[in-house]
């Protein structure tokens, strides 16, 4: 028999992983969507109910109940815990499934989600994972993101569920960039630590471009150097500041918007919050925070939701 899916939360990343899933799932298995945005879902079914059936359910209490497997991922701690905690709607009010498995993927504190996995846990909802993602909007799209997973991974005694996990997430992403971190809120530090680097490099290399152009040296020189030297990075190839240097930037497609300033400053303030609760000064990130705030008041930064 067919298992059936669920997912919550189709925004700006989910959406296009949701697609990923419906495309490659099962195709006698059911996918069941929900998000607050009603628009969001019947955009959804209409858009994927070719590559099989899709139901739009009314609530996150409505998807646990249907589904052996679910995804989330939505905008802050506080979405989380109303996709899981809400005593009316939440998937703890689901009837209780101790072998459910709930893979949370949003970007959020590291207590946050622990505190909501051992809620739901303790009140039998079901296995919980933080199971944050990276690689963007495109690599979402592409079915190419990473997945950074807390759970100890493919033991004696956890190897079910981690199967489980890789089976899922394969659907939406690459298997080798499937990556155990250990217990629950593991993979929240994996991701948080990368997007730290990854958002200060971005800053680090705008500055460094804009200043090595005003001293007149040609845009693909400059580019050529960080390249061949110990400068070169992800960023420098896919989120390169100037434009007509890596095609796919979005410098290069008209400054696209994929990804709002507004969540920069987020995934950056809990990356230097995650470092002070553990003694680590985080000067570099307080320095780009200021940068990000700034850029944030530009109309230009935002994003549609889909």
């Amino acid at each position: 028999m067919a298992s059936d899916i669920g997912f919550i939360g189709l925004g700006n990343m989910g959406y296009r992983m949701a697609v990923n899933l419906r495309k490659k799932m099962d195709p006698e298995a059911t996918l069941y969507v929900y998000d607050v945005v009603e628009a969001a879902c019947q955009l959804f079914s209409d858009q994927c109910s070719g590559y099989g059936k899709i139901v739009v359910a009314t609530s996150s209490r409505e998807v646990a109940t249907k589904c052996p497997t679910l995804l989330s991922i939505v905008p802050m701690s506080k979405h989380v815990r109303q996709v899981y905690l809400d005593p009316e709607n939440g998937v703890i009010a689901a009837p209780k499934d101790r072998n459910r498995l709930m893979l949370e993927c949003s970007t959020i504190e590291i207590k946050a989600t622990q505190d909501v996995g051992r809620e739901v846990m303790a009140a039998g909802a079901g296995i919980y994972v933080d199971t944050p993602v990276s690689g963007g909007a495109r690599g979402a799209e592409e079915g190419t993101i990473a997945f950074l997973v807390g759970h100890p991974g493919p033991t004696e005694e956890a190897g079910a569920v981690a199967q489980r996990i890789k089976d899922v997430v394969s659907f939406m992403g690459r298997p080798d960039r499937v990556n155990f971190c250990g217990s629950l809120g593991a993979g929240l530090v994996g991701k948080i630590v990368n997007n730290y680097i990854s958002i200060n490099n971005v800053l680090s290399l705008a500055e460094g471009m804009a200043f090595g152009l005003r001293y007149g040296v040609d845009k693909m020189t400059l580019y050529n150097c960080v390249k061949s030297s110990s400068g070169d990075s992800w960023v420098l190839e896919n989120k390169n500041s100037v434009p007509g240097v890596i095609a796919r930037s979005p410098a290069s497609n008209n400054f696209k918007a994929t990804f709002p300033a507004r969540m920069v400053i987020k995934d950056l303030t809990l990356g230097i919050n995650a470092a002070k609760e553990v003694g680590i000064d985080a000067t570099m990130g307080e320095n780009a925070l200021k940068s990000f705030q700034r850029a944030d008041q530009d109309p230009r930064t935002t994003v549609s939701a889909i």
